[in-house]
């Protein structure tokens, strides 16, 4: 059993909401998927059959049209069946005709505005700027440790050339700067994963 046309249920619910019996027979019927195609025929035949496209309008914007699919073949059926296409001027009002008619097929996000659709994209998609400024940051602080251990080496050195510093004192103070070399080496080791959760293919000079 084929749809009602849009244009044909817009009348029929008009009248039976007027009390026309037959107007509401119609309607039970096609909700109940019984056929109505007799009656409805009857009901309207004083009217002219409705047309898929204006008359002397060979131009129409439906025509030549390959109906897109919605992914609800009950709804292609029902567009496809009225003539109606994505991108013409009826097209959503035949939306909410059908959705109104099934509102069991209606989508979760219908007649929300389509910012509020694509909001939950737009909030995960990365931020470049912010993702450099991190980059930097881990750049700078490994360079930071590499001066540190460069300048434990530096000490270090003088220490052991240094004379007149007791063999006692020498070996605390290399003891000391050998573990804040070791510790800064592991940060380093440290900092480099940071950098590579960026995924940059760049060199990193740590």
């Amino acid at each position: 059993m084929g749809f009602i046309p849009v244009d044909q249920m817009k009348k029929l619910r008009e009248a039976a909401k007027n009390g026309d019996a037959r107007a509401k027979a119609i309607l039970k019927a096609q909700l109940d998927g019984t056929d109505y195609a007799f009656d409805l025929e009857a009901y309207f035949k004083p009217v002219e059959a409705p047309k898929p496209a204006q008359a002397g309008n060979p131009g129409s914007a439906s025509e030549g049209k390959a109906t897109k699919g919605t992914g609800n073949p009950r709804l292609d059926e029902f567009l496809e069946g009225n003539g109606i296409h994505e991108g013409d001027p009826d097209y959503e009002d035949a939306l909410n005709d059908y959705y109104n008619e099934f509102p069991e097929d209606m989508p979760a996000d219908w007649g929300k505005p389509k910012e509020e659709k694509a909001e939950h994209a737009r909030v995960d998609l990365p931020n470049p700027e912010q993702e450099a400024k991190m980059e930097d940051a881990a750049r700078d602080l490994g360079k930071l440790l590499i001066d540190v251990i460069s300048e434990c080496d530096k000490e270090m050195l003088e220490i052991m050339q240094d004379e007149s510093i007791d063999d006692n004192a020498k070996k605390g103070a290399m003891t000391s700067l050998q573990e804040i070399k070791q510790n800064m080496l592991d940060n380093i080791d440290k900092v480099r994963k940071v950098k590579k959760s960026f995924a940059k293919d760049e060199q990193t000079g740590i």
